[in-house]
């Protein structure tokens, strides 16, 4: 049985967690694939739709049964999506990489502090400048992994909706191979 406190927490928690409530927070929510450059999937492309068709029609090798055709576009569809989250993951990680565009700025010398017992403070770890961009590693790395954390979330998201296709996918398969119909 749950306690009265444990209750109470769970009711404070559920007030806060349940997404943007005016419209202005909807509009925004709605636009983060737009930001993250994901908005640019969609099956209404020709081409999109043409790839899309030719790998379902080799899925289904000639079965024409409307459900098993349905579970391949949605695991073909989910596959493009993961490998343009993969995409924009590689890009990310190429911009962390990437000099900076912005000109170094020079760096004015300040006096060492000394501790209260008159001795140095130790030396504050070198930083690790690559060589091929003249950028500090831990800053590029620290400015890009915001973005990799949500497209991971999406890229999960893909995974799951692609792994739970194939599983209907399969089990249509085998239905249609024993000769039974699925509810």
């Amino acid at each position: 049985m749950t306690s009265e406190k444990q209750a109470a927490a769970n009711r404070s928690n559920g007030r806060r967690g349940r997404g943007p409530r005016t419209g202005a927070g909807k509009t925004r929510a709605s636009r983060n694939a737009f930001r993250h450059g994901l908005a640019s999937f969609s099956t209404d492309d020709p081409a999109t739709a043409e790839q899309v068709e030719r790998v379902v029609d080799a899925i289904c090798s000639g079965d024409h049964d409307p459900l098993l055709r349905e579970q391949a576009v949605m695991v073909v569809e989910n596959q493009l999506w993961l490998s343009l989250v993969r995409a924009q993951k590689v890009a990310v990680i190429e911009r962390m990489l990437a000099p900076k565009a912005s000109p170094n700025k020079p760096k004015i010398a300040r006096p060492i502090p000394r501790r209260r017992d008159g001795a140095r403070p130790r030396p504050a770890p070198k930083k690790r400048i690559s060589e091929n961009t003249g950028r500090d590693e831990d800053d590029a790395l620290r400015a890009g992994t915001d973005d990799l954390v949500r497209l991971r979330r999406y890229e999960r998201r893909a995974c799951s909706r692609r792994t739970r296709a194939l599983r209907g996918l399969m089990a249509i398969k085998f239905a249609n191979l024993l000769g039974r119909r699925l509810p």
